[in-house]
């Protein structure tokens, strides 16, 4: 519900702060004097279009700030806590809103506005004349709703099926050419065999091969020096051993040095003897070497193709084979979804159609109702129906040209398309609700449809901005018991004129206009039981209140 309103600077208003109540809350008050400037500045505060010409004359900017308690109400995206108070400034260049004292676009504020407040007679803040709403009303009205959220499922699997076989026949038109392309990429590595440590060990064989003449010189002339020719090092360190050991007798010392000169002659033989190993081990081998050269350009091509590094062609191989054999079996799938989907098509459809008949048997008996409701407000010729017709055949098809999707366009709210359709006056054809010009009209049949649709709407908050246009006398009073039964499960908010409605008020606020320091603003007060029977007195008589008046005025308010 509402729970209040305040209002600086804007149009006559300086300075207004309201707290509502539960039920039926009535404003009356003379012509002009703000009543209705009080639902234009609710409108702003929920994210209504408004400009600066609403700043108060001689004010930089206008501010209204509105407080819901929402303890039970769902819905309200981003919203969490109890209450929810919306805010919004309007001066030079844009205006500011925010919710619960966060800034906000004033998309988000007017989204979160509908879900609380619908606003009937001069303003266009009306839920119900949004023809796209018409279908969940109907259906909460039939007590459908849960079945139109099965459907809602439905569609929604059915379209991502319908989108996955889309990516899937897409891919199915370039498969053939990169089929071939990731056959001949996989089948390329894998014909090469390639090992991550078989590179660097073909360039040490390649490097080998490349200077045996240069390598086999250096290694003969070493194994010559220091074994086979004659002065020979090894021969040459021998011969000093034998001199030293020879003199041992004299000097101890020398034999231990002969010795040792004697183990690395033995040393000095086995490096001679490895390396003349390794000089007759390397052979040139000019067939052999471009055997490796060849090998070694041709994993430096894959490098380039498939990645910089030999792990990188190996990995490319195996995503590569992965990807081929997604392809090969994505006829398989695209054969399996497509039953799904016509599984799944029939499934809804049925549902779909089941709730379309349902639909008609409860819209005979809301355009009943309606009539009934109408006919107690002074709108006894009027004609009411409600429009149900399918939705456009679609005549799409997937690119294999063999699924078609359902003849009947299936919605996520199922086949239909729903609108509310009135004629108020005899004579005149049935247009469509959202298109009805005349305020008092409009709001006689928003209240009639919001007393019907009382359950099924969840909007918690109405407005009524000058109801009692055009009505009067007995109409009037059915009017007031209308608004008085509809309080029972809504908040409403009424501008009225009319004292048989007033009377019917569980708050009644009055809107006075008053001079100050030679300013004009509006002041707003909420009535007691005595102010109550004066203010109907004279709403009754004018002016002047007359006993007569006040005793007519206390009738309205026993009855």
């Amino acid at each position: 519900m509402l729970k209040g309103i305040e209002v600086e600077n804007f149009a006559i208003i300086d300075n207004l702060k309201l707290q509502f109540h539960k039920g039926l809350n009535v404003f009356t008050g003379e012509t002009g004097a703000g009543k209705t400037i009080i639902i234009e500045a609710l409108s702003a505060a929920l994210g209504e279009k408004t400009g600066q010409e609403v700043v108060r004359t001689g004010e930089e900017k206008a501010r209204v700030a509105a407080l819901f308690d929402i303890t039970d109400v769902e819905g309200i995206t981003g919203i969490k806590g109890e209450e929810l108070l919306f805010q919004r400034e309007v001066g030079p260049g844009k205006s500011a809103c925010s919710l619960n004292g966060r800034m906000a676009p004033v998309s988000s504020v007017r989204e979160a506005g509908n879900a609380l407040v619908d606003i009937h007679g001069q303003h266009e803040h009306q839920a119900i004349l949004n023809t796209s709403r018409h279908i969940d009303l109907l259906d909460r009205f039939g007590g459908l709703y849960g079945e139109q959220k099965e459907v809602a499922k439905k569609y929604i699997e059915l379209k991502q099926k319908e989108k996955r076989l889309e990516e899937l026949t897409g891919l199915e038109k370039t498969e053939e050419s990169v089929r071939e392309l990731l056959q001949f990429q996989v089948e390329e590595i894998k014909r090469a065999k390639l090992s991550e440590v078989e590179e660097p060990e073909i360039e040490k064989e390649r490097l080998l091969l490349a200077n045996a003449q240069k390598l086999n010189e250096a290694l003969s002339l070493a194994y010559q020096g220091l074994y086979e020719e004659e002065g020979a090092v090894a021969e040459r360190v021998r011969k000093i051993s034998a001199q030293l050991e020879a003199l041992g007798s004299i000097d101890a010392e020398l034999s231990e040095i002969a010795r040792m000169l004697e183990e690395a002659r033995v040393s000095i033989s086995d490096i001679a003897s490895r390396i003349r190993v390794r000089r007759d081990g390397i052979q040139y081998d000019p067939g052999k070497l471009e055997e490796l050269t060849e090998r070694l350009d041709f994993i430096g091509k894959l490098k380039r193709k498939y990645g910089p590094a030999v792990a990188d062609v190996l990995k490319f191989g195996a995503e590569t084979e992965k990807k081929l054999k997604e392809i090969s079996s994505h006829k398989e799938e695209i054969e399996k979804l497509g039953g799904e989907i016509v599984k799944l098509e029939n499934e809804a459809l049925k549902q779909a159609k089941e709730l379309s008949r349902k639909r008609k048997t409860a819209a005979a008996r809301l355009e009943k109702k309606m009539v009934e409701e109408l006919a107690g407000l002074e709108m006894k010729k009027t004609q009411f129906r409600v429009d149900i017709k399918p939705r456009k055949p679609s005549a799409q098809f997937t690119s294999l040209q063999v699924y078609k999707f359902i003849s009947e366009e299936l919605g996520p709210k199922g086949i239909d398309d729903v609108e509310f359709l009135i004629s108020p006056n005899p004579g005149e054809d049935l247009r469509p609700l959202s298109k009805i010009a005349s305020g008092g009209e409009t709001s006689r049949i928003m209240l009639a449809l919001k007393s019907i649709l009382a359950d099924a709407d969840e909007i918690p908050v109405l407005v009524f901005d000058e109801i009692d246009i055009g009505i009067g006398g007995k109409t009037a009073s059915s009017v007031g018991e209308k608004l008085r039964k509809l309080a029972g499960k809504k908040q409403i908010l009424c501008v009225t004129h009319l004292p048989q409605i007033a009377a019917f008020a569980d708050v009644h606020f009055k809107v006075e206009k008053v001079v100050e320091k030679g300013r004009t603003k509006t002041s707003v007060r909420k009535l007691d039981d005595n102010e109550k029977v004066e203010e109907i007195a004279r709403m009754i008589s004018g002016e002047k209140i007359t006993s007569t008046s006040l005793k007519h005025a206390q009738e309205l308010l026993r009855k």
